[in-house]
This record gives structure tokens, C-alpha cells and sequence, in this order.
């Protein structure tokens, strides 16, 4: 674990906390990390969740697959981030399918001890506490943001509300998302084929510019209406 301590301080669970505070809180959520291999699942659709994830390295997407086999990816999680979190602190069965994305190892933790004061009483429990706080802030915030994606009409206006998030998250007109074509697809629920055309047409129209998963805004006077 000595060598993932700069993610873990660079998390926003774990900011302000100290070495010596990260190795006693790791102790006390009976962290355990686990490495997986590119696909591979972490639970599935209907998993009773008992532990909340940290990704160390690599990245995981959450899905959910209909009747018919059509995928749908709910988020991204990288690097620092945590997720599960909600299934696990209700000891809840997940919705959703975890698996990877790239090779990856992930921090497995009870969450029960965090949202409760140890036995040792700690004095950066209350600082954990806070930090889970922000993060459940900040994915509410990215779920906004997929909300409104899906709420708009059409296929060229998912992708440039996408994309204009993602500068703005990134804050550079240029910049790389996390997912290949059919993953970016799958996050804005959208035909592939159709997806690409439109970018293409964009593209041409010299509204953006892109080279796989980089891509560049190159007119901010753009309306989507």
C-alpha cells in the first residue's frame, strides 16, 4: 500500500490527511486492494454489495445491460475516485455491473467504519466524514451533468453538451475524454454509427477537431439550439 499513498492523498476521501493518518484509517475501513484485469468484472447486476471501491490504478465503468443486451454506462470512475459507495452503506443489491476498463487495482473498503466513529476515536474520523460528504457532492454534480445529456433531443446536441462539459471540466478547448467510440456511445445512449457521422459533420463543418479520444473546440460561438 506505500506506493499508492500519493493517490490516496490526492483523493478527495482521504485530502488533509497525513501519511500516519492515511495508514491508521486504512487499517481501521479494513482496506484491502485487489488487482483486475481489462474487462473484468467487479460484481454484477443484482450483487449484494458489501464494500465500497477506490480505484488506485487503471479506471472502471458502471453499466447496466436491458432485457435485449443493450448497454448503458452510467459513469466513469478514475483514478482516486470511489464508487459503490451507495449499494454498499445499505448492504443493498447493485443495479448496475462494475468492471474494468483498463488493468486496474482497486481499494476495497467497509464502509460501515466510515460512516461511523471508531473505536479508537480518531481525531481525522470527523475529517473522513467530511471528505465523503464532498465526494457524494461532487457525484451528484457529475450526475447532473449525465442528466442533462440524456435530456436532450438529438444526437448532435448530446455530443456537444458532452464535449463543452468536458472542456470546461478540463478547462482547455482541447482535451481527452475517457471513453473509445463505443463507449462514448454507450454513455450518451446513442447509435454508434450515427454518433460518428454527426462527429464527422462537425468536424467538417470545422466546429470541433479530434484524433481518437483528444479532441479540441474550435468555435465557442457555437448555439445547440
Amino acid at each position: 500500500m506505500q506506493n499508492f499513498f500519493p493517490i490516496l492523498a490526492s483523493s478527495t476521501l482521504f485530502k488533509g490527511m497525513t501519511e500516519e493518518e492515511l495508514k491508521a484509517i486504512l487499517n481501521c475501513l479494513k482496506a484491502v486492494p485487489k488487482n483486475f484485469s481489462k474487462d473484468e468484472y467487479i460484481f454484477h447486476m443484482g450483487d449484494t454489495i458489501k464494500q465500497m471501491g477506490l480505484v488506485l490504478t487503471g479506471s472502471v465503468h458502471l453499466s447496466k445491460e436491458d432485457y435485449w443486451g443493450r448497454k448503458t454506462i452510467h459513469a466513469e470512475i478514475g483514478q482516486g475516485d470511489i464508487f459503490a459507495e451507495s449499494f454498499a452503506s445499505a448492504v443493498h443489491k447493485s443495479p448496475l455491473n462494475a468492471y474494468c476498463a483498463k488493468n486496474s487495482t482497486i481499494l476495497f473498503m467497509d464502509i460501515r467504519k466510515v460512516l461511523s466513529v471508531c473505536s479508537s476515536s480518531c481525531s481525522f474520523h470527523n475529517t473522513l466524514i467530511h471528505n465523503f460528504v464532498a465526494v457524494l457532492a461532487e457525484k451528484n454534480i457529475k450526475m447532473s451533468a449525465k442528466i442533462e445529456n440524456l435530456t436532450q433531443k438529438t444526437t448532435k446536441d448530446k455530443l456537444l453538451i458532452y464535449l463543452s462539459n468536458q472542456s470546461q471540466l478540463q478547462q482547455s478547448a482541447k482535451f481527452t475524454i475517457p471513453f473509445n467510440r463505443q463507449e462514448l456511445a454507450d454513455y450518451l445512449s446513442v447509435d454508434r454509427s450515427a454518433m460518428s457521422m454527426e462527429l464527422g459533420k462537425l468536424r467538417d463543418q470545422g466546429i470541433i477537431a479530434y484524433d481518437k479520444n483528444t479532441f479540441e473546440i474550435l468555435n465557442k460561438n457555437l448555439t445547440t439550439g
